[in-house]
């Protein structure tokens, strides 16, 4: 077993325990068997990046999230930009544009940004 094998099972196994389904209803959504499910979360089994696609999908969180936890599951709680993105995705396209705005200015200003909330962005 290679880590990247083993981190990938684990970041698997740990969203589908937070979402509280069972291997069973994962192998059913990716189109595989129960045993199969546990084989990759136990990092015995390597998986195509199309079946972590389907697992985004089963989880419905972006694979994009997904390498991210895989690549350095030991400090992804602590990854101040995973934190970010976690949360910036739960918020709607038009809320997701007016923060990008307003970090985009907080960064090249160099110092508190000045963007006064716009009541046409209900971001939440």
């Amino acid at each position: 077993m290679d880590k990247l094998t083993v981190a990938t099972g684990m970041c698997l196994q740990k969203h589908r325990l937070e979402q509280g389904l069972s291997v069973e209803q994962i192998g059913s959504h990716i189109g595989e068997s129960a045993t199969y499910v546990e084989q990759v979360e136990r990092g015995e089994t390597a998986i195509t990046v199309a079946l972590l696609s389907k697992f985004s999908t089963a989880f419905n969180v972006s694979i994009t999230l997904l390498f991210l936890e895989i690549e350095s599951p030991e400090v992804a709680e602590q990854n101040y930009l995973l934190r970010c993105y976690k949360e910036l995705i739960k918020v709607n396209a038009a809320g997701q544009k007016f923060l990008y705005k307003w970090i985009y200015k907080l960064i090249n200003s160099g110092k508190e940004a000045d963007v006064e909330e716009d009541p046409q962005f209900d971001i939440w």
